[in-house]
């Protein structure tokens, strides 16, 4: 299985019972989205591992690269998932469990409350997000608004990460293994956003009106649960929205070997390494929008999502729209 390793609650798998090789989920937004594998156990089993909240580990050559809190398993089937950063089951408080919006007491009092993540580079260290809202709302929430344009999540040793988008390519598709098709579907070129200044509610546009683009997109964006904004904080809310709502979206994923994946040196890539948040460039793109071929696309990879020992990993670029009925409608893509 390449070397991989599953641990769960402090516990090597492989000591708790065997079990399925381990299916792992990572996403640009957030680290790991899902660890799934299953046990070989009957309904009775018990052990202290196997309970809610134990962290599930999956380690290549002793190094980890998903980690999730457990949920509860199936103890019938003993199929087990780890979901997650749990970031949305902790609220941002201070010591006294008063709203707080300075990120670093946030995310202080989260970790002393039992969110189970560090923070070793002091991520919001004297920062105060721009607002006054005093409405309860999640660390994740507020780690959403301080990163205003730029990502954040839990790697897989468990530290908060914060960090732009990267802009060199770190893998590469070999030509015509890919087939991206692009849409401009949700893509926003402007917004106009209103926000609370103290005394009246006021409207500012990200670019000026005036700027003439192609296929022009217009956004409102309501900035008033904010609580209180200088113009100043208010575009640069604004501009955080459109660095990330500005990009090409796309309309599908792909299911790439090891061979049609390799570094920048030629080499095939090892597929349980590739993560979400790492660009990828894709050679002799086949865009299903233009029906032509192009040189080269960049993009950052959105969704990754492998099986120890399989041959290929199925990437999904960032900013990918839904494609059924039902996730059309609950994205909110126009």
């Amino acid at each position: 299985m390449d070397d991989v390793t599953l641990w769960v609650g402090g516990y090597p798998a492989t000591e708790i019972a065997p079990h399925t090789p381990p299916t792992w989920e990572t996403v640009a937004d957030g680290g790991t989205a899902e660890i799934s594998w299953s046990f070989a156990l009957t309904p009775r089993s018990q052990h202290p591992a196997l309970r809610p909240g134990s962290m599930a580990v999956v380690k290549v050559g002793g190094m980890p690269v998903a980690r999730a809190p457990m949920v509860d398993p199936d103890r019938t089937s003993w199929d087990c998932w780890a979901v997650g950063d749990h970031s949305d089951r902790f609220l941002a408080l201070d010591s006294s469990g008063n709203v707080t919006r300075n990120l670093g007491v946030a995310i202080d009092q989260a970790i002393a409350r039992g969110w189970r993540v560090a923070n070793p580079v002091g991520h919001g260290t004297g920062y105060t997000v721009p607002g006054d809202s005093t409405e309860p709302q999640s660390i994740g929430s507020l780690l959403t608004e301080a990163a205003q344009g730029q990502r954040w999540g839990v790697d897989p040793l468990g530290n908060i990460y914060v960090r732009s988008d990267p802009t060199t390519p770190w893998w590469h598709a070999t030509p015509d293994s890919a087939v991206f098709g692009t849409t401009d579907e949700g893509t926003i070129t402007h917004v106009v956003g209103v926000y609370f200044d103290g005394t009246n509610n006021l409207k500012t546009i990200r670019p000026a009106l005036g700027s003439v683009v192609q296929h022009r997109a217009e956004e409102p964006i309501d900035l008033t649960d904010r609580g209180v904004l200088s113009l100043g904080q208010a575009n640069a809310i604004l501009d955080g929205a459109l660095e990330l709502a500005g990009q090409i979206g796309f309309t599908n994923g792909m299911t790439l070997t090891s061979e049609q994946i390799t570094t920048l040196g030629g080499s095939s890539a090892f597929l349980p390494s590739i993560r979400a948040g790492v660009m990828m460039r894709a050679h002799g793109l086949i865009s299903a929008r233009a029906n032509v071929q192009t040189p080269v696309l960049d993009f950052v990879i959105g969704k990754t999502r492998y099986t120890a020992g399989e041959d290929s990993i199925y990437i999904e670029p960032t900013r990918t729209a839904p494609r059924n009925l039902a996730d059309v409608i609950a994205s909110g893509w126009r």
